[in-house]
């Protein structure tokens, strides 16, 4: 056996890129934000977005890289101290996100590290590679909330318990200018950060507990508590109207307003609710306040519910506020608002991962409703558990824990079917012309017609435990994982060819070889077998006791077979044994090839998409690339027919496309979409009762016509 020499790729064997990804972060505070009038930022996987709305376009800032250099701003830090702080930085795994802030061109993002060290990292999208460290040096073990002073020279940060420190920093200088507590000494909790931005003479920042509003200004190089209002309701979020106006949205369904730190006025937030679209929850239950944001002419609140609700100011001597619509987005709760830039628009995140633009200007008078719609398309809510794509359409397949199945067009940018099921899909394979769709359930597998904007099932098997189901590559037989069996069967009569017993214990992965002769297949206990399809006999067979064997392909010639193993090895075999063996500094659970056999893809379980090329005049040397895609595991990946697009999935809920050229192949011109078009089947799929319903109608409309001519 040899081992194979491996190293970071400096060749120019290929290049990668982010293409595309589908999903946001909605876990983080304040997680989506506009830069410019169609620049969208938001956190999606392992990176920054910058989408854009006019061109539908994304732009990639990767959130760690080993190639960002990190100022620290704190005298306390010792060198020692840097070095491990930097590693940490590097590396996806060791810290999460907890807010985003954005103040055009500069980000400020909290991080937990998972030595529980709370940081904000600062940086100019335009130059992201330098970034600024703020550390504060109390015992808490997080930030709550950031916010950037109105001329974008300093940051304000609040620490969480058990401290809750107001720091206050002029952080391109690295210089800390004051540091507050700003709660009281029984520990009351502090929620939310808000700086008044109106005010442009000092800096004014509030403070808002569960019950209590404080108001803090910049004087004398200190922050001074100014302002201190307790109230019977509990607050939840809150923001500055004016050079002297603070609203507060509470849990109660109660919008306060003070002025001067006097109590003014209250709003009795009801909802107009349309009652056929609305829950029973909805109806009786009172609905939290979660998000505040203000406006030229007024603000607007989200809640608990996924109701956007609009405020304008009243026309009357007082100023005080008029609700002008309602909007019901969905029964998920609203966890951020933004405004848009062009005034016109806001930007919603709800906890169910999806994200809207909304129309805020309405006529009171008239209370037109000028709608919302997806800002991309509708995101899954969960962990995506599996993903295929074919060669006929342009189309990815993904099923998810939120019990839906969705048909991705990746070329078109659209999602065109979005299907919702009692229970969870477990996994599925998407037959090579993408007009039928191969559905593994619990306690069943079925087989869908994909209509135009449907689903449709025709065939269905009670096959409990499926794990995983696959078509072969030319589509004439669907293989299923039945406990220690495999069951075989043709795709087009639905009878089984063959029952494939050989293993003792459960099977954990299958995959066709290119010319489908071949399945191979790998058990729990380290049992490898690979079944000939035509004789239907056991052609190899080997048993590694204690290891576990993750994924596999076979080379396009069929030639080879690469097996992942779970301690981060990858095994490559022929017909009469192991030829070699690859050694991983990482864990790899996933792997494809490309058609052209000189690249192996591989994931990972903390995000990493690795490139590996194989040189093909010299084994013994092999080059790799990571990049860094999703925010934690991937559970699938998939490649092109054409070689030029990775797909993957995973745990974050986000679907992504990753641009792979081989250098060595010809440059996809400027006329690939032209060229594409004509490769990929136009032809879609309708049931005959709509096509005569529809037939139906155009008749009737037509002879309408005839007769209002004549």
């Amino acid at each position: 056996m040899e081992v194979v020499n491996y190293s970071r790729s400096k060749s120019k064997s290929f290049s990668v890129s982010q293409n595309f990804i589908y999903g946001i972060d909605g876990e983080i505070k304040k997680c989506i934000s506009c830069l410019e009038d169609s620049t969208i930022l938001y956190i999606a996987g392992s990176n920054f977005v910058l989408y854009n709305k006019e061109k539908q376009t994304q732009t990639f800032i990767p959130i760690y890289s080993y190639t960002y250099y990190f100022d620290f701003v704190n005298e306390g830090f010792t060198p020692k101290d840097e070095a491990l702080l930097t590693s940490i930085l590097q590396d996806n795994t060791k810290y999460v996100i907890n807010i985003m802030e954005v103040c055009y061109p500069y980000v400020a993002v909290a991080l937990r590290t998972s030595e529980n060290i709370p940081l904000i990292e600062v940086f100019d999208v335009n130059n992201p590679k330098k970034k600024k460290i703020l550390y504060g040096n109390d015992s808490s073990t997080e930030f709550i909330d950031v916010a950037f002073s109105n001329d974008k020279a300093c940051i304000l940060a609040q620490s969480g318990e058990p401290d809750w420190f107001l720091y206050f920093w002029l952080w391109n200088k690295g210089k800390k200018l004051s540091v507050i507590k700003t709660s009281n000494n029984y520990g009351g909790e502090i929620l939310q950060i808000a700086v008044n931005n109106y005010e442009t003479s000092m800096v004014i920042i509030s403070v808002i507990g569960s019950s209590i509003l404080r108001v803090y200004r910049y004087v004398e190089n200190t922050l001074k508590l100014v302002n201190q209002v307790r109230t019977e309701y509990r607050c939840a979020c809150h923001t500055w109207v004016s050079k002297s106006r603070v609203i507060i949205g509470t849990e109660n369904e109660k919008i306060l307003v003070y002025e001067n730190g006097e109590f003014i006025s209250i709003i009795d937030h009801e909802l107009t609710l349309n009652l056929s679209n609305s829950s029973p929850e909805q109806i009786t239950n009172p609905i939290k306040i979660n998000a505040i944001v203000p406006f030229s002419t007024g603000f607007a609140i989200g809640n608990g519910s996924g109701v956007i609700s609009i405020f304008e100011k009243a026309e009357d001597s007082q100023g005080y506020y008029k609700k002008n619509h309602d909007e019901i987005l969905e029964t998920s709760s609203v966890t951020s608002i933004a405004v848009h830039v062009n005034k016109k628009g806001l930007l919603v995140t709800l906890k169910n991962r999806q994200v809207y633009y909304i129309q805020v200007y309405v006529d009171i008078e008239k209370n037109i409703d000028q709608g919302f719609e997806y800002l991309i398309q509708p995101f899954h809510n969960g962990s995506i558990t599996d993903m295929d794509t074919c060669i006929w359409k342009p189309i990815i397949v993904t099923c998810s824990s939120d019990k839906t199945i969705r048909i991705w067009n990746y070329q078109e940018n659209f999602v065109e079917v979005v299907k919702h099921y009692e229970f969870d899909p477990v996994c599925l394979s998407l037959h090579p012309n993408g007009l039928f769709l191969l559905v593994g359930f619990h306690n069943s597998i079925k087989i869908m017609t994909i209509l135009h904007n449907d689903l449709y099932e025709h065939w269905s098997a009670n096959i409990i435990g499926c794990k995983q189901c696959i078509f072969s590559h030319g589509g004439q037989f669907f293989a299923i994982i039945h406990g220690s069996t495999i069951q075989i069967y043709n795709s087009w009569t639905y009878n089984i060819v063959w029952i494939v017993r050989g293993h003792s214990s459960k099977i954990r992965y299958i995959h066709w070889s290119k010319n489908d002769f071949q399945l191979f297949s790998s058990d729990v206990e380290g049992t490898i077998c690979v079944w000939n399809i035509p004789d239907k006999k056991k052609e190899n067979t080997l048993t590694l006791p204690g290891h576990q064997f993750t994924s596999a392909v076979f080379t396009p010639n069929n030639q080879y077979i690469y097996i992942t193993e779970s301690s981060g090895k990858i095994w490559k075999f022929d017909d009469k044994g192991l030829v070699c063996q690859i050694p991983q500094n990482i864990e790899l659970n996933n792997l494809c090839i490309s058609n052209s056999g000189n690249i192996l893809i591989g994931s990972t379980n903390f995000g990493v998409i690795r490139i590996i090329y194989i040189n093909k005049d010299n084994n013994q040397l092999i080059y790799y690339y990571d990049i860094n895609v999703h925010s934690g595991k991937i559970t699938k990946l998939a490649i092109s027919n054409d070689d030029n697009l990775i797909f993957s999935c995973g745990d974050d809920g986000c679907l992504a496309i990753t641009n792979l050229r081989e250098n060595s192949t010809t440059i996809v011109n400027s006329n690939q979409k032209q060229k594409s078009k004509r490769y990929f089947s136009e032809e879609m799929l309708i049931k005959k009762p709509d096509l005569q319903a529809k037939t139906e109608i155009i008749n009737k409309l037509t002879k309408k016509v005839n007769v209002s001519f004549f």
